[in-house]
């Protein structure tokens, strides 16, 4: 749910400057509202349908299971925080967002038995693992389920002892493709396309 600014309606009445202030007010309030900004703190939830829209501003944020179709999760400004795992069940893009927690995986996309597959973008996002479990999986994709990885970055340590997956995928390689992703865990890219797509492994 967004954040609305409380407008203040008062009678118009007074000088002309009173009058223009108070529309010039009134004017700001609806094109904040319009940008329908979620803060740190505020309990997301599903509207229905489809299209949600979700504006994030910076902080540390929870957000609930995305469920509607085509819903857009967009962090607004540097530092927009997810503590939780997220969990995707219907097409959505997810952008400029930072996964950072102990949750393995830190963002699971899922898989669905109807027409048409699920479907996720994630662009421009960081994954960041904060421990170190024995088989460690930044992100996982379902049977019946597809993710496109634009411009991500993983990382939250090294594991060149204890294996790990960066995106565990349980389809095809092919239904999950990654392009100009970097990877600074120790891993390189498995179970997904990736090959001659810009990315990097450090």
């Amino acid at each position: 749910m967004s954040t609305f600014l409380q407008k203040e309606l008062h009678d118009i009445g007074g000088t002309k400057r009173q009058v223009s202030n108070q529309l010039v007010r009134t004017d700001t309030v609806d094109l904040i509202n319009q940008l329908r900004l979620t803060v740190p703190g505020t309990l997301v939830e599903p509207q229905g349908g489809n299209a949600d829209y979700i504006n994030a501003t910076p902080g540390t944020h929870g957000f609930s299971e995305v469920s509607s179709e085509w819903t857009h999760i967009k962090g607004v400004g540097a530092g927009v925080i997810c503590d939780r795992q997220l969990v995707v069940s219907d097409r959505a893009i997810v952008e400029a967002v930072h996964f950072r927690g102990s949750a393995n995986p830190l963002a699971i996309v899922k898989g669905k038995s109807s027409s048409p597959a699920n479907t996720v973008i994630f662009r421009s996002c960081i994954f960041e693992r904060t421990d170190q479990p024995k088989l460690p999986v930044w992100a996982s994709v379902e049977t019946g389920a597809y993710a496109v990885f634009l411009g991500c970055v993983f990382r939250g340590g090294k594991y060149p002892n204890t294996g790990g997956v960066i995106v565990s995928n349980a389809g095809a390689a092919a239904n999950v493709q990654l392009s100009g992703c970097m990877s600074l865990t120790g891993l390189s890219y498995a179970t997904v396309t990736s090959a001659g797509q810009g990315n990097i492994s450090a």
